[in-house]
């Protein structure tokens, strides 16, 4: 529906059937009407569009904002508000893991792994052991590459982990 142009949305605010059905609402339908088209298009229901509309008398062209369906493939409203929960709905208070980690330096170096480690024991503050969250036989680089391991198998962001290297 094109919004900004008089006799086109004159022609529709006059139809019989819409007339019919806006009735009880009283008069002054057009700003009210338009509103609720822009209302619907930022919650995503319909878009929002410009059309180009020649001007006969001018040849100029100009760019009005008109309202349409949405199409199969913009149907995709839903899912970003799902996904966009999901990021901002994170609980602030969600568990925190802290580790105390044994590495070993020196079989990496002997596998000509220079400067890597490989984990000798993970416990947690109470001493309990978490060594079997991580690949036995791996050389890590950095404590990063250990943090972002633990979290994919702990499924938590990898800030929610603190490590302690001994």
């Amino acid at each position: 529906m094109l919004v900004e142009d008089a006799d086109v949305f004159a022609l529709f605010c006059d139809d019989a059937m819409v007339a019919e059905r806006l009735q009880p609402f009283g008069t002054s339908h057009g700003n009210r009407i338009r509103r609720s088209l822009s209302q619907l298009a930022a919650l995503g229901l319909i878009a929002k569009v410009t059309m180009p509309k020649d001007d006969p008398e001018t040849g100029e062209r100009d760019y009005l904002k008109a309202f349409r369906p949405l199409r199969s493939d913009e149907f995709t409203r839903m899912a970003d508000m799902q996904t966009l929960h999901k990021v901002v709905s994170t609980p602030t208070n969600a568990q925190r893991y802290y580790f105390h980690v044994q590495l070993d330096h020196e079989v990496s170096e002997r596998a000509g792994a220079d400067g890597m480690f490989q984990v000798i024991s993970l416990e947690d503050g109470n001493g309990k052991d978490y060594t079997q969250l991580v690949e036995q036989g791996r050389h890590y680089a950095s404590l990063d590459q250990l943090n972002l391991d633990l979290a994919a198998a702990l499924k938590v962001p990898a800030a929610h982990i603190e490590l302690e290297a001994e």
